[in-house]
């Protein structure tokens, strides 16, 4: 059953070859000048155990601090085409979201919630961050 590997925020993410991603300055947190506030960041995350050659779905929510979704993603993906080093029944995926802009409109722990479903199995993972007004 496809999982979630890693989920980080961070600047941005460069894929240098096949095998090597740089990850740019990775966050703790995310620090507007004033709230509401625009910041620009990279959701980057890796999917594993992914059945090679067949359909799976992947969902992405952002929740705010009320709980609210804020955002969402819906994406269908497969290994086929992935040109990494995947080999025999183990293959994965990495995908870099980029948020441009994004304007956050209140400070608080925002999640981003993932779900990855495979056949008629689910996986569902969360990561959480805090958003702050700078001075704060």
């Amino acid at each position: 059953m496809a999982r979630i590997g890693y989920m980080l925020i961070c600047d941005e993410v460069v894929q240098h070859n096949q095998n090597q991603l740089a990850i740019f300055a990775p966050y703790p947190q995310i620090t507007t000048i004033s709230m509401p506030g625009q910041y620009s960041f990279t959701l980057s995350l890796s999917i594993y155990d992914i059945v090679p050659e067949q359909k799976n779905h992947l969902k992405i929510i952002l929740k705010d601090p009320d709980d609210k979704t804020v955002w969402d993603m819906n994406a269908d993906f497969d290994t086929k085409n992935n040109n990494n080093d995947n080999n025999g029944d183990f293959q994965h995926t990495i995908m870099n979201i980029p948020f441009k802009n994004y304007i956050f409109n209140k400070e608080g722990i925002y999640t981003f919630v993932t779900e990855v479903e495979v056949k008629e199995t689910d996986d569902k993972n969360s990561f959480s961050f805090p958003v702050r007004k700078k001075g704060d």
